[in-house]
């Protein structure tokens, strides 16, 4: 059983690995000029350590595959498994702080630990598949509850321009073409002109998402689960052939932990018996974010602070994204950007500096970076509850411009500083409204 979740997963990003190299792609896509900050009490450089490329590619991730292989192998092994967990813990704090290998890596670790205090204290095979569905679940009913809470009004995200704009993006009056990186840009751009398929993809994803994976944890049917586990499979080879082979890929690595949530005993029953100690455990900690939503009125258990997530994945309408592209990005050569900074700036000492993307690199000379909050408060996969509520206020006024921001979003910061400067090692605490020329980024004008 454990065998196979470590085969599985092993096998599954080892492949993903090798096309990468195949095709010519980095596996690595850069240093950042930020980090997220982890939880308590993990220091604060602990990410970028793991994450520099000459650290995660050439050392943690062989070290992560081989333990892997290792505890497949022998799965009984106490030390097998904790050198997989230990392995894959540093591997995934080096993925928090690159943005790579996606959300999947999260299920993988919890279930590698899981297995490591199932063969420590004898917690029995229905403990381990009960985790692998908790995490599975919690990953999926996070990521549809954000669908629906994150836009401005819940029923944004079943609208079809909202599948249409994360699919596509806009080149001229008329033309769209994949915003992403799909296997198949054809297919994509036949489900693109087709509002009864961008309807069926939205509803198809939501009823997966919310109804049939947490169903699959309750119920515990035999049969149920493997059934879920294809569906699942199936969605991502959709996301891989029609949106994005780079986010298609990065589900792969889950296929252990689908393999493991599909289990049954040797007679075909369940493994999981509703009612039971490890039903119980699981279903709280799958339906977490469900019963976070009834107490507190939103789906996020806990923030992006590795080892934590809150697993929002593309849940951002179109409305949000056009006003995002338009006034936060480069989209309608737009020159107003919002920055971050580790200190207070006067005027003087930021115009004729550069804004830089996270992952841009900057100059070694510059003590004062400022750091471009596109891309770092807004990701597809990324969501900061608190940036949400300031981006929704502007959007449903129709604002022309991200200063009506600048002020509560500089609040938040101060308040959990979720970024740090990877320069300084201080935490980004001062927000700047600044005008840019659009092509040099360079700053011509502080406008707040």
């Amino acid at each position: 059983m454990a065998s196979l979740f470590y085969g599985l997963t092993c096998a599954a990003m080892s492949v993903r690995c090798g096309c990468y190299l195949l095709l010519g792609k980095q596996l690595h896509d850069g240093e950042k000029n930020t980090s997220p900050r982890p939880c308590w009490p993990i220091p604060v450089r602990m990410l970028w350590l793991c994450g520099r490329q000459d650290v995660l590619i050439r050392f943690l991730l062989p070290a992560m595959l081989t333990t892997f292989a290792i505890a497949a192998a022998a799965p009984t092994l106490l030390v097998a498994r904790l050198l997989a967990a230990v392995s894959h813990t540093f591997f995934s704090m080096g993925c928090a702080y690159a943005l790579q290998w996606g959300h999947g890596q999260y299920p993988v670790l919890y279930v590698s630990w899981a297995l490591v205090l199932s063969l420590l204290f004898e917690l029995g095979p229905g403990f381990e598949v009960a985790i692998a569905r908790a995490a599975v679940t919690y990953l999926y009913l996070a990521a549809g509850l954000a669908k629906v809470c994150v836009p401005a009004s819940a029923s944004d995200y079943f609208y079809t321009g909202t599948m249409c704009e994360l699919m596509s993006k806009r080149i001229g009056e008329e033309e769209r073409v994949s915003r992403f990186n799909p296997l198949f840009p054809w297919l994509a751009q036949i489900l693109l002109h087709s509002p009864i398929c961008l309807l069926v993809i939205t509803w198809g994803m939501m009823i997966l998402e919310l109804v049939a994976v947490p169903a699959m944890l309750l119920v515990c049917l035999p049969g149920l689960a493997t059934a879920v586990a294809v569906a699942c499979i199936i969605f991502h080879l959709g996301i891989w052939w029609t949106f994005s082979s780079t986010a298609g890929t990065m589900f792969f690595q889950l296929l252990g932990a689908y393999s493991l949530m599909a289990e049954s005993a040797a007679d075909g029953s369940e493994l999981v018996l509703v009612g039971t100690w490890p039903w119980l455990m699981g279903a709280v900690i799958g339906l977490s974010p469900a019963i976070c939503l009834l107490i507190q009125g939103h789906p996020y258990v806990c923030g992006e602070n590795w080892p934590c997530t809150n697993c929002a994945l593309f849940p951002w309408s179109d409305k949000q994204i056009k006003w995002v592209s338009s006034h936060l990005g480069s989209d309608n050569n737009n020159k107003v950007r919002l920055v971050l900074t580790t200190d207070l700036l006067n005027k003087n000492d930021m115009v004729g500096r550069n804004v830089i993307s996270r992952g841009q690199k900057s100059p070694s000379n510059d003590e004062v970076l400022l750091h471009d909050a596109y891309q770092n408060l807004w990701n597809w996969t990324k969501v900061y509850p608190a940036f949400v509520a300031e981006l929704n206020a502007l959007v449903e006024k129709h604002a022309s411009d991200p200063v009506g921001m600048a002020t509560g979003v500089q609040r938040w910061l101060r308040a959990e500083k979720p970024l740090f400067d990877t320069h300084s090692w201080l935490p980004l605490t001062h927000v700047h409204v600044v005008e840019v020329n659009p092509v040099t980024k360079i700053v011509t004008r502080v406008i707040s």
